[in-house]
């Protein structure tokens, strides 16, 4: 058999014990977009809401030091407009790996195998930066996924792990050539038919198989694996191998005056995200980084301190919506006075009402060349099948309660099902409506849709919230008129 047949038959054995689950739905999603960024800037906005602890790890990240923000970023749609789509795709692609891999763990040395994973991301994405990547967040993915098999062969065949493990600690073999010899497959073909599996991008399969397209960055990627190793008693550690790591990456980053400790500790005191999930602030990653030079493993207290990453998502949730809202509603108002692009103004506007109506869809359409019909622009949706450019609106059909919307000025509320029946609504399996026209200049311009699956009325409460925020968007369009 061929390393890549040997690889594939490993990946079969491992899912026949279900330990390699089709990736999250979400996650999946995220993986697979591509085309414009501001095109599928409200799509990736919208799959990562579906997932509250998702969304908090996100916006936890773009306020981390590492981004290095003028202001917070308190919004998803924000994040990813100040970040860029492609960078928020691949934070979304590795944390939600990342909250995959932390189901598995349910022991501390399971854990610990997890929070080697993350730090192996953390690492590279943080000397990705150094080295002026300008997607470092793909090192992000590629460095978590390193140590995916190591997860997956201590949980399914922990005696047989344990005696790779035994032969990488007393530093007798390669990670390669230990899991060769117990398992008969490389390492590092085994984490690339893995990442294949998942269908991630061709670069990230071709870093975790060790075949990265530049030296520098492969070499980080090797480097972070390895730093994170130490860290968590992966590997044999001691002043020399510290020293070892150290040199290598001096020489690669171009830098004589690299501190290794130094750099352990920053990263992870500017990741906002690590103390979250394993709840290791900067004097215990010290101590760690102390245990490693000694050569001994951490500390009970460091080891207890370490916490599954999916730990903290189970808790996770949105705020009351009558709090979130408030929120959303100051934001806007701050961005409108500060002038920001509208694009952005109409995405936090969606995802206000997305986060405190929590409808099963919210769509911006407005009036197309013609000026009979409107047309979906935007929209922040539970369901994948939902799409915003597939929506059309005949304003001439009197009968509509959308063209009686705007032809009013008025905001309607109605039954798609009995209203619409053969409708882009009925289509989508939404049923009830709430229409607030967006009127510019008494210029009836387009309209706010927040539409559910069921029959459920929006309350006035809800009402209020969804004229509020259109009221702020129409504020926008009026304050980016040219003058004159």
């Amino acid at each position: 058999m061929s390393e890549q047949e040997k690889a594939s038959a490993l990946v079969a054995e491992l899912r026949n014990h279900g330990q390699i689950p089709a990736l999250d739905a979400n996650v999946a999603a995220i993986c697979n977009m591509a085309g414009d960024p501001l095109a599928c800037t409200a799509e990736l906005t919208s799959v990562i809401l579906r997932d509250t602890s998702l969304t908090a790890n996100i916006i936890s990240t773009a306020n981390s030091v590492l981004y290095g923000s003028a202001e917070p970023i308190k919004t998803v749609s924000s994040a990813i407009l100040l970040m860029g789509f492609e960078r928020v795709r691949l934070l979304a692609t590795g944390l939600g790996i990342l909250k995959h891999l932390g189901e598995c763990a349910h022991d501390r040395n399971l854990n610990r195998l997890v929070a080697c994973s993350y730090f192996s991301g953390l690492f590279a994405m943080a000397l990705g930066r150094k080295l002026g990547q300008e997607n470092s967040e793909e090192l992000l993915v590629a460095g978590v996924l390193s140590q995916l098999p190591r997860l997956l062969l201590a949980h399914v065949y922990p005696d047989r792990y344990a005696a790779m493990e035994q032969q990488l600690i007393t530093g007798k073999l390669t990670l390669d050539q230990a899991c060769k010899e117990v398992f008969g497959v490389s390492y590092h073909g085994l984490a690339g038919e893995i990442a294949r599996f998942w269908n991630l991008p061709d670069g990230i399969v071709q870093a975790v198989q060790d075949k990265p397209r530049g030296g520098p960055l492969g070499a980080a990627l090797k480097q972070a694996s390895r730093m994170a190793e130490l860290l968590f008693g992966q590997t044999a550690g001691g002043a020399a191998a510290l020293s070892s790591v150290e040199r290598e990456l001096r020489t690669t980053l171009k830098d004589p005056g690299f501190k290794l400790p130094q750099f352990i500790g920053d990263t992870c005191e500017a990741d906002l995200n690590g103390a979250r999930f394993f709840h290791l602030d900067r004097l215990a990653v010290d101590r760690m980084i102390k245990a490693v030079e000694g050569n001994r493993p951490s500390s009970g207290a460091e080891n207890e301190q370490v916490r599954p990453a999916a730990t903290p998502s189970v808790s996770q949730s949105d705020p009351d919506p009558s709090v979130l809202i408030g929120q959303y509603l100051t934001e806007l108002m701050v961005s409108i006075r500060k002038g920001t692009d509208l694009n952005r103004i109409l995405l936090t506007g969606l995802e206000a009402i997305h986060r405190s109506v929590r409808p099963s869809c919210t769509l911006l359409a407005f009036r197309d060349a013609s000026k009979h019909g409107l047309q979906g622009r935007f929209h922040l949706a539970v369901s994948p099948a939902v799409r915003a450019t597939d929506f059309h609106g005949d304003l001439r059909d009197t009968s509509s309660p959308i063209a009686r919307c705007l032809s009013s000025q008025n905001p309607v509320q109605f039954s798609a099902k009995r209203d619409m029946p053969d409708s882009w609504f009925t289509r989508m399996g939404l049923d009830s409506v709430y229409v607030a026209p967006l009127v510019v200049l008494d210029n009836p311009v387009g309209i706010c849709l927040v539409c559910r699956d069921h029959s459920a009325l929006f309350a006035e409460q809800e009402q209020a919230w969804i004229e509020a925020v259109a009221g702020h968007i129409v504020t926008a369009f009026e304050r980016c008129r040219p003058k004159g």
